[in-house]
């Protein structure tokens, strides 16, 4: 939109994101932080927060999980029913935190919404629980253990609140008609609330012109998460009785966790 010549904000909490990153710069793009304390460290789905109040940082942030979404979402409220007059139009990048429903209340903020869902995060957690054992032994520690599955439980518990919003939304926009699909049976979203924009393709894109290396297969991954299906396909690859072994090429711009 900002080549387009609109004026585009983020607002996001931390970390905060760099919308010209990887892209084309554009005039008009720019980063508008939501008010926050300290930095505190990225929960990480398989750790449970020590009960008590007991434990440092780490601890503190996994406790705040669960309601961290509607606490940001507020924020912004907050900071759009004071700027109301600077933008036309509010896009939200399935956030589906409950304060979203008053941005286009005439007694919230009183500006037109437009809300996205690449796919139900159920499926994710779905995914991350079958995936996950009961308990495991920490690293490096003969004594000490943690509890992948309950993790999986506490990191998407934010769930609640996007099922309770994503049905009240006045408008949808969705990247296929298999994701189309997906939000109608986990969200309860009505089918005619539903817009199907398809991906694009970003037009510095060219085909390799060179010949594909035979048996050659590139796996390209978003983040080291079972959602992403990485270990299925060396899976099938590692399985006897193939009479060729393609080379398997993966890439993953995450680091790897442990385990």
């Amino acid at each position: 939109m900002a080549a387009l010549g609109h004026t585009v904000e983020v607002f996001s909490g931390q970390p905060y994101p760099e919308p010209g990153r990887g892209r084309r710069p554009h005039q008009g793009a720019e980063p508008g932080p939501l008010p926050a304390g300290r930095r505190v460290p990225q929960p990480a789905p398989e750790r449970v927060p020590r009960p008590g109040g007991r434990g440092g940082v780490a601890d503190h942030a996994q406790r705040r999980l669960p309601r961290a979404a509607h606490v940001q979402q507020a924020r912004g409220q907050a900071l759009l029913r004071a700027r109301r007059d600077d933008f036309d139009i509010v896009f939200d990048n399935q956030t589906l935190a409950l304060p979203l429903l008053e941005v286009e209340d005439r007694a919230g903020v009183g500006l037109p919404l437009a809300a996205t869902i690449h796919h139900p995060i159920i499926m994710d957690r779905r995914i991350g629980l079958a995936a996950a054992v009961w308990a495991k032994r920490k690293p490096r520690s003969r004594v000490r253990f943690e509890f992948p599955k309950i993790g999986v439980w506490r990191w998407y518990s934010f769930l609640g609140q996007q099922k309770r919003t994503a049905p009240r939304l006045r408008r949808v926009i969705v990247p296929s008609e298999s994701s189309k699909r997906d939000v109608v049976r986990e969200f309860g979203v009505d089918p005619a609330r539903i817009e199907t924009i398809l991906l694009g393709v970003d037009d510095r894109f060219v085909p390799p012109s060179q010949p594909r290396v035979p048996g050659r297969i590139l796996a390209m991954a978003s983040a080291d998460a079972p959602l992403k299906g990485i270990s299925v396909l060396l899976e099938a690859f590692a399985k006897p009785g193939r009479r060729a072994r393609p080379g398997v090429w993966c890439s993953s711009p995450s680091r790897r966790r442990a385990g």
